[in-house]
This record gives C-alpha cells, sequence and structure tokens, in this order.
C-alpha cells in the first residue's frame, strides 16, 4: 500500500462514518426543533435515493431506517383537529382525531415499505412477525390490565404537567374510537422508532448508537407546546421510554409488547382530547 492510499484510509472511515450517523442524527434534531423537520424530510429522501447506488449495504440501510419518523414529524406540522370537546364529540363514532390518526399510520406504514425496498433492507429486522404465544399472551394480558390503569391514573399524572385533566365516559361506544386511536398510533410509532429505525439502523450504527438515537428522537417528538409545567420532566420520560420499548423489542425480536403497553397508555390521551370536562 503506496503512503497516499494509506493516508486516504482514515479519511475515507470518516466519511463512511458520516454517511451513518448523519440521517439519525439529522432527524433527531428536527424532533427537538420544530423547523428543521420538512427540510430534514427532504434531505433524508433525496440521500435514500443517492445511497441506492452504494454498494454498502450499510449506507442504504443508514438512510432508509429513519426516514418513516421524518415522515411522521413532519406529518406533525399539520394542526390536529379542532380540540372542542364535549358530549357530540365525545360519542361522534368517527372522530376527526381517530381518523387522521389511522391516515397517519398508513401514510407511515407505506412509507415503511417503500423505504425497505429503495434500500434493499430486511423485513425481517423490522420485528413485525408473528410473536411467540408466551409474548402474545402477555402481550394481550398486560394491555387489557394496564388500559383501565392508565384510564383511571392518567388524569392525575398529567395534571402537574397539562393541569387538570378529566373527562366522562358517557358509554362502552366511546371506548371504539379510542380504541382505534390508540391502536393506529402505537402501530405508527412502534413500526417508525423500534421497527425501522431500531431495526435497519442497527446494521450501520450498531446496537447502542441506534437504540440511544431513537429514544431521544422519540422523546424529542413529544416535546409538544401545550404544557403548563415543565416539559423537561415528561420529555425525559418519554426518551427512557423509548430506550425500554426498543430494549424489550430487541429482547423478545417483536413489537408485540411494545405496541400493546403503548396503545394502553394512548387510549386516556385519545378520551382527555374528546371528552375533557377539565
Amino acid at each position: 500500500m503506496t503512503a497516499a492510499a494509506g493516508s486516504r484510509d482514515p479519511v475515507r472511515r470518516v466519511a463512511t462514518a458520516v454517511l451513518f450517523v448523519a440521517p439519525s442524527a439529522l432527524v433527531v434534531c428536527a424532533a427537538a426543533v420544530r423547523p428543521l423537520r420538512l427540510p430534514a424530510l427532504a434531505v433524508l429522501a433525496v440521500g435514500l435515493v443517492l445511497a441506492r447506488r452504494s454498494a454498502d449495504p450499510r449506507i442504504r440501510a443508514a438512510w432508509a431506517a429513519p426516514l418513516p419518523v421524518a415522515v411522521m414529524l413532519a406529518l406533525a406540522l399539520v394542526p390536529e383537529p379542532s380540540p372542542v370537546a364535549g358530549a357530540a364529540a365525545c360519542t361522534d363514532p368517527l372522530p376527526p382525531r381517530m381518523f387522521r390518526r389511522v391516515l397517519e399510520m398508513i401514510a407511515v406504514l407505506l412509507t415503511v415499505v417503500v423505504a425497505g425496498l429503495l434500500s434493499s433492507s430486511s423485513r425481517d429486522a423490522l420485528r413485525l412477525r408473528r410473536p411467540s404465544g408466551r409474548i402474545a399472551v402477555l402481550s394481550i394480558g398486560l394491555f387489557l390490565v394496564a388500559t383501565p390503569v392508565a384510564v383511571v391514573a392518567g388524569p392525575a399524572l398529567a395534571e402537574p404537567f397539562f393541569g387538570p385533566v378529566g373527562f366522562d365516559i358517557p358509554g362502552p361506544l366511546v371506548l371504539v374510537p379510542a380504541l382505534v386511536f390508540a391502536l393506529a398510533n402505537s402501530v405508527e410509532e412502534e413500526v417508525a422508532y423500534r421497527g425501522a429505525w431500531l431495526g435497519w439502523g442497527e446494521r450501520s450504527l450498531g446496537p447502542l448508537l441506534a437504540l440511544g438515537s431513537q429514544g431521544l428522537a422519540f422523546g424529542f417528538a413529544h416535546a409538544g407546546t401545550d404544557y403548563t409545567g415543565p416539559a423537561l420532566p415528561v420529555v425525559a420520560t418519554m426518551v427512557a421510554g423509548g430506550i425500554l420499548a426498543g430494549v424489550i423489542a430487541r429482547r423478545t425480536d417483536s413489537l408485540a409488547l411494545p405496541i400493546a403497553l403503548h396503545a394502553a397508555a394512548d387510549v386516556p390521551i385519545f378520551l382527555a382530547a374528546v371528552c375533557r370536562t377539565g
């Protein structure tokens, strides 16, 4: 090896490392800084198209991994449906908030499909395979137990950060759109963060960096603007929750448990938005 070739090797390694890390770092920043979301999505989409030319599958995976989250962050810039709540909104079988979340889920899942095709990334890495019998039973059981606990305890836990949160449940039918919303939101976010970002990102970033970066983006994405109390504890909790969900997904090789627990936590979020009394 010539001296010139040897001197180029460190430069090539640094350039490759940048290609691995830059997409995830960009989306983490976009999650924290809302004006960066549309530019980040554009850069990521162009980068993935260009990465198709690379013979290194790790570079293609690096640009595909955070793309579904980038799409989700961009969609979050569209204002939520009118926050008007009350008896009419609470008993609406097709509330706009639920309908929007279902459409967002479809958009994110389609992005996962397109990103996987463009990058030739493995479907198995998404951890969407059928869980084992034990994990399936545990997921269903935890959802059935955690959902009523979240509904009862949620308002008290949310009050220090969002002010008084109360909601009425006029009948069991209101739980139908709440469950649809919760399942759509949990599938959307778990497939994007713990499926694509973590599953595909492990190949280029390694397990620890992929786990940490998706957790950071997940926490920053939930920073929001509707806090009446300190946002930092909630964001830190969401970061920890995102990392924990990633650990569970890796240990069980399935998204079943993260989706079940995530959906249970989202049911009271829907009820607070649509059936709020406080």
